[in-house]
């Protein structure tokens, strides 16, 4: 879907957990922001690969749990 919308800036991921890190990967991929729903990975290689993957797209991932400590400061 995101490969025929060109206009969508910004994915929310809001799947099943199993799927977060694959939806959240495939989101940063494509150029896209990426919002996702936590847990946003089940394993500290996912989590690593994203995070990586994001530093390397200069784009901004969060969670809700970001989101409410950057609230929170």
């Amino acid at each position: 879907m995101l490969e025929k919308e060109k206009n969508i800036d910004t994915v929310v991921v809001a799947t099943p957990d199993h799927t977060h890190a694959v939806a959240t990967m495939m989101a940063i991929k494509m150029g896209k922001h990426a919002y996702c729903e936590k847990p946003l990975t089940r394993t500290v290689f996912e989590a690593r690969a994203i995070a990586k993957a994001a530093r390397k797209a200069t784009l901004p991932i969060s969670t809700r749990a970001l989101v409410l400590m950057y609230m929170l400061q």
